[in-house]
């Protein structure tokens, strides 16, 4: 647990200083990292105007999205998830800041938009058994968050530990915090210009 509260130490001196989103996202990661080491990490954000999801960034994949584009026939970088397809359960779920762990794997995860044998090539391909998903949440809107594809090889066990899923939430949390502080920065010289 000490090594854990060292880890979180760090992503939060890291992340004081930062004044760039996608910094932020790398510091998520490496922080994550450090909780599951062969963790594959993809950043998602909810797209303001039309309220879809779309991949962003990722980390540790690049090898694999050639064969990922096969398969999809697209680019999954260039693919829309709308939120609103999914039930209230889920829109729920994806609203709190809690580790959400999903049992069905891929297919779960893009909620059926892609066919289980497809969902099962892609799992396979990235050698992963365990797929769970952390949001991003400022004031209780959830607007971006981090599929964590965790491979076979790390796994000990069906499910992680609570020290690691508190781990895992809390770098999310500070995350949200950050983000929003810049946003909040971002909307002040906005209106500083507009007067000038």
């Amino acid at each position: 647990m000490s090594n854990l509260i060292e880890i979180l130490h760090r992503v939060s001196n890291q992340l004081s200083e930062i004044t760039d989103e996608t910094q932020i996202y790398e510091i998520m990661n490496e922080g994550i990292k450090e909780v599951l080491p062969d963790v594959y990490c993809i950043i998602t954000k909810l797209q303001p105007d039309n309220m879809n999801f779309r991949l962003i960034h990722s980390f540790g994949l690049d090898k694999f999205i050639p064969a990922v584009r096969v398969l999809l026939g697209k680019d999954p970088f260039e693919m829309d998830f709308p939120f609103s397809d999914l039930s209230d359960v889920k829109q729920g779920e994806f609203e709190t800041r809690k580790l959400y762990h999903f049992t069905n794997g891929i297919f779960d995860l893009v909620n059926g938009k892609f066919s289980k044998p497809i969902c099962h090539a892609i799992e396979k391909i990235l050698g992963i058994s365990q797929i769970y998903a952390i949001s991003l949440v400022i004031e209780d809107k959830y607007f971006g968050g981090a599929v964590l594809l965790i491979p076979k090889s790390s796994m000990n066990s069906d499910s992680l530990s609570q020290d690691k899923i508190l781990a895992i939430e809390t770098i999310a949390a500070q995350v949200s915090l950050v983000i929003n502080k810049l946003r909040d920065i971002d909307v002040l010289k906005k209106k500083d210009e507009e007067l000038n």
